[in-house]
């Protein structure tokens, strides 16, 4: 059972950040692109114009289509940043556990949530979080060994 449904939308913000930024030059760059090309387009058929009446005429012309892209821009920036939670955040519940281990504490088998990238990640995981846990209870099972063939040979010499 994958756990309930992430409650913060920015778990990384460096990275996160990161996309972000990316994802908005890319729009960027995509609105500048697309208004050069519409306004080439517009004015080679109109060459014997002015250029200063035709950028003024084209302007007005295309403002509504950099205005739904202006529009696009949050909706966008906020898919960004769910799909990146999706990216960053099993990487985050990853990177807790092992300090946690690193520290010494007891961890359990790592879950991501539904829909979440890395899920084999969460998997491999946990075989090498078993694996150490078989291999701590046979050092264990050692050590009592050990110590019970100890104890008469201690008994003794008292």
């Amino acid at each position: 059972m994958s756990p309930a449904k992430r409650k913060r939308l920015v778990v990384e913000p460096a990275v996160q950040r990161a996309f972000l930024l990316r994802a908005v030059l890319y729009w960027l760059a995509c609105v500048l692109c697309l208004g050069m090309t519409m306004t080439m387009v517009c004015l080679l058929p109109r060459a014997s114009h002015s250029f200063g009446s035709l950028v003024d005429h084209q302007w007005l012309r295309f403002l509504p289509a950099f205005v739904v892209a202006l529009a696009l821009l949050p909706a966008m920036a906020y898919d960004m940043a769910r799909l990146t939670n999706r990216l960053v955040g099993p990487l985050m519940r990853l990177r807790w556990a092992m300090q946690d281990a690193a520290q010494g504490e007891r961890i359990g088998p790592l879950r991501f949530r539904e829909g979440d990238f890395w899920r084999e990640c969460a998997d491999e995981f946990n075989a090498i979080l078993e694996r150490l846990q078989e291999a701590e209870a046979a050092r264990r099972a050692f050590d009592l060994r050990l110590d019970a063939a100890n104890e008469p040979a201690e008994a003794a010499e008292r």
